[in-house]
């Protein structure tokens, strides 16, 4: 290698060059701002300081009174502020700064199963929950399938009955995320947009309703859990929440179920053992929140354990309503075990056959695992996903073989 002499080759001395802030817009308080209904507010930024320092994108702010909204980017992520004076102001991060992917959360994340669906070439149309919440089950008969976000975790009484109708009429219903169909939450013609949510007795929360305020005011029913209302998350979708933890993947390992007859199409072309070990969020395809199956919540003895996730780190912890607590040492314990901060840290991914003809197939989240990996051999799961026919009758296996069971798996 040769250095050619050029006149801009020369050496100068280097000097501080101190770095004013960046462009903003400051508009004084007015009245056309104090929007008394609700609004919605959206950015597209490149940030410069998100892994070091918080970014006001936009905002009505009020840092005295700690009131009014704002949207900020900082180290944890995308976050949207809401205060009003006299409270806690509440904070709703999206995201996380994450180097080995997107690190996006709740809405946003489900970007990536949409992109997924794109490059695969399958159709599908977008329906909310307030769609399903105001049309029932009759809105998703249509569909041969159907899939969830990636946070499905609050539902009216008519949300969690349009999903049942759904697979009791032989509907394939996807359940992508984790932590889903957990609190029941109340909404009211008279107050449309309105979503009423009682955060009563157990449950992994940030808040907690106090005496007197556990039944909802938009429709008088007793709030909380689905649970502790008699609809386990299991009875609809075979699996429920049991841990938490940072934002951090994991990796399934394949199960023998992966290879019985009726679930082995899932797996046509992937022969790995680990199954989701990268992925956008956390780097892997089993993190933050985590399922499980449970027969005396509702699981069916049908189904079938094809992947279980393992590896997850000293953050995870069971929820509150898995795992009592007593004096003698004030952590989290398995009824009957010995002292142990977490035990059934694990997700699951299944398949099951329900009696009429339908399935559900259920992973914790895949659909940022499924957007990097791209999927090998999509059209068999197309074609799976998309068959017009009734599956086969199911086999029923022995309530005695205990495929889901109690025992310390850290």
């Amino acid at each position: 290698m040769e250095d050619l002499a050029q006149r801009f080759s020369i050496e100068w001395p280097s000097r501080a060059q101190p770095i004013a802030l960046g462009s903003y817009v400051r508009v004084d308080a007015a009245a056309a701002l104090r929007l008394a209904g609700p609004l919605t507010v959206s950015a597209l930024v490149w940030p410069t300081l998100a892994a070091s320092a918080g970014q006001c994108v936009v905002s009505r702010w009020d840092e005295a009174a700690g009131a009014g909204w704002a949207l900020s980017i900082g180290a944890r992520g995308a976050c949207a502020r809401i205060g009003v004076s006299g409270f806690e102001p509440l904070a709703l991060v999206t995201g996380v700064a994450d180097a080995r992917g997107s690190g996006l959360r709740h809405y946003p994340v489900d970007t990536h199963l949409l992109d997924w669906l794109h490059v695969h070439g399958i159709a599908f149309d977008v329906v909310t929950d307030e769609d399903i919440d105001a049309e029932g089950a009759a809105l998703l008969t249509p569909y041969t399938t159907v899939l969830t976000g990636s946070h499905p975790e609050y539902h009216t009484l008519r949300t969690l009955d349009a999903h049942a109708g759904y697979l009791a009429a032989g509907g394939r219903l996807v359940y992508l995320g984790g932590n889903g169909f957990y609190w029941r939450i109340a909404t009211s013609p008279l107050v449309p947009g309105v979503i009423e949510v009682r955060r009563a007795e157990g449950g992994i929360r940030a808040w907690d309703a106090q005496v007197g305020e556990y039944y909802h005011a938009l429709d008088g029913a007793y709030g909380g859990l689905w649970r502790r209302n008699g609809r386990p998350p299991q009875q609809l979708v075979a699996v429920g929440f049991t841990a938490q933890g940072l934002f951090e993947g994991s990796a399934y390992r394949r199960q023998p179920g992966a290879d019985d007859p009726r679930a082995a199409w899932i797996f046509a072309g992937v022969d790995d053992t680990l199954i989701g070990d990268l992925g956008l969020s956390g780097g892997g395809a089993a993190g933050f929140e985590l399922d499980r199956a449970d027969p005396r919540l509702g699981s069916p003895t049908g189904a079938i354990v094809v992947a279980r996730s393992e590896g997850h780190g000293p953050s995870f912890v069971v929820v509150p309503e898995r795992a009592p607590v007593t004096h003698l040492d004030g952590q989290w314990r398995a009824p009957g075990a010995t002292p142990a901060r977490r035990y059934d840290v694990r997700g699951a991914a299944w398949r099951r056959h329900r009696l009429r003809g339908g399935i559900d197939l259920l992973r914790e989240p895949v659909a940022q695992w499924l957007r990097h990996q791209r999927v090998a051999n999509p059209g068999e799961r197309r074609r799976a996903l998309s068959r017009p026919t009734r599956l086969p009758p199911p086999w029923v296996t022995s309530r005695r073989e205990r495929w889901c069971d109690d025992r310390a798996t850290v």
